[in-house]
């Protein structure tokens, strides 16, 4: 119970009047949820000697969901607030400095998570944040009172004090002590929650497994250690049920099909302040992450069944993450030039940038919300400008590639049906539908997830670019939804071509190589040097559409670009509908596989129903192509229907 009168806060200005633009500083629930738990961390963790000794630690987030709303609570049993924060800076406008711990250099701090919280009520009908006040519950010891503040978001907050004990555990009985610590309580909306965590999936649980996938990648330092836990409890009112998840690290296992190296080097901000700088690189083996991951958790983050682990919680494309400051702070960096982002070059392609200030107490600059890496810092810059003078990435996706590829193509192409989590804890079941259904949301991030969760790049979208942004401003939750923002859909078409080109290209030479010989020969090519060389590939495609065009059923025969690819030949027939033909001179490998799911994905997103098949014509297929063409007719595509295939030899098309 409050017992005593409330002091009056200093807020500097109003902050209901700031409300709308504070609440912007998140994009979506994800990372507005970041904001309480990174300064649970900092009460704990006030810089990189932390690592050195590292002292137990625990954060609890309880998730409770109910008709139309969210409750969330972030506790920890770090130090606490004293009253003359909470009066002087937690809730002040006009507070530029840093506050202590690893993770709360300046920023718009917690009112920004509050706001964001109050937003997503006041635009959702039936709830408000007036019936739904935040509150914040924070006691610096254990001979000290607990301060209890509560909302909304005004000009004219006070500090109280509570002997409630029951509210002061409430949400926090996984923490080693209640003799010190914080609690923030929040609520938000049903639907802002729904649509930012794995839209497409309804069952609480699985939409949680999202949650743990993106604090597992941004906290995996933290949790490799034994003294670190974050543990999500969670309630679900609709459906009766609870439980609770361990987030465990997601840390990077490189493929020894490919370069795997590391570099350190040392760079200063403008007032001379130096960072040791390691870069390491190569390219994700993500069955090998899978198994590792598995073997903590039989339910955490894949299926059980052979898919592949999903990484970076937006998976899809490649780039360089950050870490500072006590975690992750960006994902999918690309110091390169924009024209390189070609999707399928480089599948799996991973990098990690490692930052740590020689002088202990010193940040990294991060961006105003912390949530990412400050890329106008003179930090950010001269680390990007070493990695793109010295460091091309690895190009992973080659005509004629290994095995290595094939596994690469498989990668990139699955769908987040292989993510459904199968923990023998959960007893609920679902149709094949409900699950496929469920699985294409993946961002995002873009969210996104990021997502971000968020620009909307993933394994569904195989010719997209590389996200350039941090892992905010998605669409959905970590960019696992299907849209792709303005700046990635540029380079979607960039990316097909370069696919495209490189697969002709070789075709192209083998022709060339096949009609070199005599001096006559020559001559005869000095004479016409003007004139192209025939391509193989390309005469097979105007044989082949001579051969559909004069086929009784075929009422049209046409090549066209559809929803970003390039698909060689696009056959309507009156009875069965479309099938889309794709066309190799040589032996296909791999890598055709991969563009046949991307022919099916890509048309059917243009909202096209009357898809049949994808035709494969070649000579035959390598090993490598024949295992992935058989493993990809059984998967399923980004609407939940299963790939089909058909292969055919261009001699009994020819006939």
């Amino acid at each position: 119970m409050t017992t005593n009168i409330g002091e009056e806060i200093n807020t500097e200005a109003d902050l209901s009047q700031l409300r709308p633009f504070l609440a912007k500083q998140h994009d979506n629930f994800v990372e507005m949820l970041q904001e309480p738990i990174d300064n649970a961390i900092s009460s704990i963790v006030e810089d990189e000697t932390y690592f050195d000794n590292p002292e137990p630690l625990t954060v609890e987030v309880t998730i409770k969901r109910h008709e139309d709303l969210f409750e969330i609570i972030v506790a920890d049993h770090g130090s606490g607030i004293s009253r003359e924060d909470i009066r002087d800076h937690i809730f002040s406008t006009a507070d530029t400095s840093a506050s202590e711990g690893i993770l709360n250099n300046m920023g718009a701090g917690l009112k920004a998570s509050l706001c964001w919280c109050e937003v997503s009520l006041d635009e959702t009908e039936g709830v408000s944040p007036l019936a739904n006040p935040f509150r914040l519950y924070t006691k610096p010891g254990p001979d000290q009172p607990t301060y209890f503040v509560k909302g909304p978001v005004t000009a004219n907050l006070e500090i109280r004090e509570t002997t409630d004990e029951a509210i002061w555990e409430r949400g926090a009985e996984e923490l080693p002590t209640h003799n010190h610590g914080t609690r923030v309580h929040l609520t938000c909306s049903r639907s802002d929650f729904d649509d930012d965590v794995w839209p497409m999936a309804t069952r609480l649980r699985k939409k949680l497994q999202f949650l743990r996938e993106v604090l597992g990648v941004r906290f995996q330092r933290l949790l490799e250690y034994d003294e670190v836990d974050i543990i999500i409890t969670y309630n679900d009112t609709e459906e009766d049920q609870s439980g609770q998840l361990a987030v465990e690290p997601l840390t990077p296992i490189y493929s020894d099909g490919f370069e795997h190296d590391s570099e350190e080097f040392t760079v200063e901000d403008e007032d001379g302040v130096q960072f040791d700088v390691t870069y390491e690189y190569g390219v994700l083996d993500t069955e090998s992450i899978g198994e590792d991951v598995q073997g903590i958790d039989e339910g955490m983050y894949v299926s059980g069944n052979t898919g592949p682990l999903r990484w970076r919680y937006r998976q899809g494309n490649a780039g360089v993450d950050v870490y500072a400051n006590g975690r992750i702070l960006s994902i999918q960096e690309w110091p390169w030039e924009s024209s390189s982002q070609s999707h399928n070059r480089f599948n799996r392609f991973h990098g990690q940038v490692t930052i740590i200030p020689q002088e202990p107490g010193e940040q990294v600059p991060t961006s105003n919300d912390k949530s990412d890496i400050d890329r106008t810092s003179r930090v950010w810059r001269e680390i990007a400008e070493t990695i793109r003078e010295d460091h091309q990435p690895i190009e992973t996706f080659q005509r004629g590639s290994t095995s290595e590829t094939a596994d690469d193509d498989e990668t990139e192409t699955s769908t987040d049906q292989d993510q459904d989590e199968s923990s023998p804890e959960d007893d609920e079941s679902e149709t094949s539908s409900e699950d496929n259904q469920e699985a294409s949301e993946g961002d995002s991030t873009s969210d996104s997830p990021d997502g971000s969760e968020e620009d909307s790049t993933d394994s569904r979208e195989p010719t997209s670019g590389v996200d350039n942004g941090s892992e905010t401003g998605s669409t959905g939750t970590g960019d696992d939804s299907t849209g792709s923002s303005p700046d990635t859909s540029s380079s979607s078409n960039s990316s097909t071509d370069t696919s495209t080109d490189s697969s002709r290209e070789t075709s192209s030479t083998t022709s060339t190589d096949d009609d070199s010989g005599s001096a006559d020969e020559d001559d005869d090519n000095a004479e016409s040097a003007d004139e192209p060389i025939p391509d193989n590939r390309d005469n097979l495609i105007e044989q082949i559409r001579t051969v559909l065009d004069e086929q009784e059923e075929t009422v049209g025969v046409r090549q066209e670009q559809i929803a970003g690819a390039d698909i060689d030949l696009i056959q309507e027939t009156e009875a069965n509908g479309t099938a889309l033909w794709l066309v190799r001179a040589d032996e296909a490998t791999p890598d055709a596989v991969y563009e046949l799911m991307m022919y099916q994905d890509h048309y059917k997103r243009s909202d096209m129903d009357d898809y049949t098949e994808s035709v494969l014509i070649a000579p035959g297929l390598t090993d490598d192509a024949e295992f992935d063409f058989e493993r990809a007719a059984a998967r399923s595509d980004e609407h939940g229907h299963e790939y089909e295939f058909t292969f055919k030899d261009i001699d009994s098309v020819l006939e």
